[in-house]
């Protein structure tokens, strides 16, 4: 997936950046990208300025469509700038594929605007026959779980971070796992995605903080989050009071925000030699 070797592909007000034409198939049925999402999207999630869906495409095939409203004048001025945000999460998306971390392929980049308004959207494979790590954990023996589940999730986490990248929103919800296969997962919403700019850039704390907030909501028990830290450390290489120390500062900030929506106590984190 180079990007050197694609290019834009306008049709009228919209112009789309595509891996798979199968991804464009509305463009054939005369419809417009709204159009195409009303009449063969299920709507997922909505956010502020964002809109998920899943939608069937031909022969069964389903896609993954995030859709970015321009709204505001930054979001005109970067969508003429070409570093919009359907933009940016297809570059975040290939680049992390590239570098060996599991996430849904890029599929296109579709952007519609007209003079005052418009709608950017991205496209990825969608992964459908997967289950988020929340239902997961549910339907497993919890004493099976550090011996099923979670040396592979540190690992993996583990292996994002040591690959340069941090994700910014590892909730559990986040993280797609097969419902049979328990070493296959994929890192998904990804808007959040960034860079680490070295070994001492604390930021990869903010996803083992929010992934060990997610894990004590579902088990309430404080060693298994002792323990997650622990096989995450042995793959990082760090020590793990040096990542527990890291974590302070986005722990009591994420705690703090816990304890005031959903009223649940999470004990600070403290890791003795």
């Amino acid at each position: 997936m180079d990007n050197k070797t694609l290019s834009w592909r306008t049709f009228g007000s919209v112009q789309a950046y595509c891996l798979d034409d199968d991804a464009l198939f509305f463009l054939d049925l005369n419809l417009t990208p709204d159009d195409w999402l009303m009449q063969h999207g299920t709507r997922l999630k909505s956010d502020k300025n964002k809109v998920s869906y899943l939608v069937q495409g031909p022969d069964n095939k389903y896609f993954f469509v995030k859709q970015f409203r321009t709204n505001r004048i930054w979001h005109k001025l970067r969508y003429l700038a070409l570093i919009d945000q359907a933009l940016r999460l297809f570059r975040t998306s290939q680049t992390l594929s590239l570098a060996g971390v599991p996430v849904p392929s890029p599929l296109a980049v579709i952007r519609d605007f007209k003079a005052f308004k418009g709608s950017l959207y991205f496209v990825s494979q969608a992964l459908t026959e997967y289950t988020t790590l929340e239902k997961k954990i549910n339907q497993v023996d919890h004493n099976s779980i550090f011996t099923q589940i979670m040396p592979n999730m540190a690992k993996q986490i583990a292996d994002m971070h040591n690959a340069g990248f941090y994700h910014g929103d590892m909730k559990w919800k986040n993280i797609l796992m097969h419902p049979e296969v328990n070493d296959k997962i994929y890192f998904t919403d990804l808007d959040s995605v960034g860079y680490l700019r070295n070994k001492e850039d604390k930021r990869y704390a903010m996803d083992i903080t929010r992934f060990c907030i997610s894990l004590y909501e579902i088990l309430y028990n404080f060693e298994y989050t002792i323990k997650f830290i622990k096989i995450y450390s042995d793959y990082v290489q760090r020590n793990p009071e040096i990542v527990a120390n890291h974590m302070k500062k986005y722990h009591s900030k994420r705690a703090a925000k816990h304890k005031l929506t959903k009223n649940i106590d999470i004990p600070e984190i403290v890791i003795k030699r």
